[in-house]
């Protein structure tokens, strides 16, 4: 018998390994050992994810607790001036430099008074603000509301208006400073 081949279990007709319907009486064929154990290893990495994830009150609560050290924590000095020049469009800042100060400030805790340029609403409590500004660094922050009040004070922002936030720098985007979990701090 070619070894592409084999009985079927129910009519004895031979047919191909790989079929899952015998076409001769319409018989199911059972996977092989193979097809059993990767499918059972499938179903227990999809297993051990689902237990191994937090739930959504665990996630929250971890949020906060980022939230609370950022607000409480100590803030990293950086250089401004070295940032907005690297990082200026028709500056004189190569990639490689960019790269360079980029990895240097990834998981910086910065205060930085920053000018508003635009406000979206990312989530319920999340909040885009875009800047604008020769004196800091140009940057996309995710605001985080601690509170109803802070929430009507970040959408009530206006183009130009000032505001100091503290946050972690998690990378550049478009030549500007990405700061996650940012809070306001004034």
């Amino acid at each position: 018998m070619n070894k592409k081949l084999k009985n079927c279990s129910t009519c004895g007709k031979e047919i191909a390994k790989s079929v899952k319907v015998c076409p001769h009486c319409g018989a199911k064929q059972k996977m092989g050992i193979f097809g059993n154990i990767v499918f059972l290893i499938i179903i227990a990495v999809i297993g051990i994810a689902v237990v191994g994830s937090p739930s959504s009150e665990e996630k929250e609560q971890m949020l906060r607790d980022e939230l609370s050290s950022i607000a409480s924590g100590p803030t990293n000095s950086v250089d401004t001036k070295q940032i907005i020049d690297t990082f200026a469009i028709m500056g004189n800042g190569t990639d490689i430099q960019r790269n360079n100060l980029e990895e240097q400030l990834k998981g910086k805790i910065v205060r930085w008074p920053v000018k508003v340029y635009e406000v979206a609403k990312k989530d319920e409590n999340v909040y885009r603000i875009q800047t604008t500004d020769s004196n800091t660094p140009a940057a996309f922050i995710d605001l985080y509301a601690r509170s109803e009040s802070e929430s009507r004070r970040i959408e009530q922002l206006s183009t130009g208006d000032v505001v100091i936030i503290k946050g972690r720098i998690v990378g550049t985007f478009m030549r500007n400073i990405e700061i996650e979990k940012a809070i306001i701090a004034d």
